[in-house]
């Protein structure tokens, strides 16, 4: 089963966003598709996948300390092969597979203009993984020649300036 985070789907943005990607995802998994809605946008979900998906509700709201508590018991409760977090408002100690769509940059540009402790959380845990994940793929051998690379050219600057 295949989770999607649907709680801002009436938002700006963003909600576009899942309203556009819901009726194709209900569709191609047929019956495999777990949404997560608040529960005043649960008529919309239901329409929009048409009745291809499981629908649950949460009332965890998005950037809040109960995203991080409630939200993540909710998520642990129906145990998902994988869930889509198509905003980087996530459970940070979410611990199975998941994909974050970062579709907005803004707010890891401009992190004073996010207030509040989750926010930040959330952002820093981004920035860790993001970085965990470029290691990864990289790998120790690629990370060195990259590490030489940035050293010669630092050195050339040198030598210009």
């Amino acid at each position: 089963m295949i989770g999607f985070d649907a709680r801002l789907i009436s938002a700006l943005g963003i909600g576009r966003y899942i309203n556009g990607l819901l009726p194709p995802l209900s569709d191609i998994l047929q019956g495999r598709l777990l949404v997560v809605s608040r529960p005043g946008d649960l008529a919309l979900v239901r329409a929009l996948t048409e009745g291809r998906a499981t629908l649950i509700t949460s009332d965890a709201a998005p950037y809040r300390l109960a995203e991080q508590s409630s939200f993540l018991l909710t998520l642990l409760r129906v145990r998902l092969d994988l869930v889509h977090f198509p905003h980087y408002n996530l459970p940070v100690a979410y611990p199975r597979r998941f994909v974050v769509t970062i579709h907005d940059l803004f707010s890891f540009r401009f992190p004073e203009i996010h207030s509040g402790a989750v926010p930040r959380l959330t952002n820093q845990a981004l920035i860790a993984l993001m970085a965990t994940v470029f290691m990864t793929v990289y790998g120790k051998q690629r990370l060195r020649e990259l590490a030489e690379q940035n050293l010669a050219k630092a050195h050339y600057l040198a030598s210009r300036l």
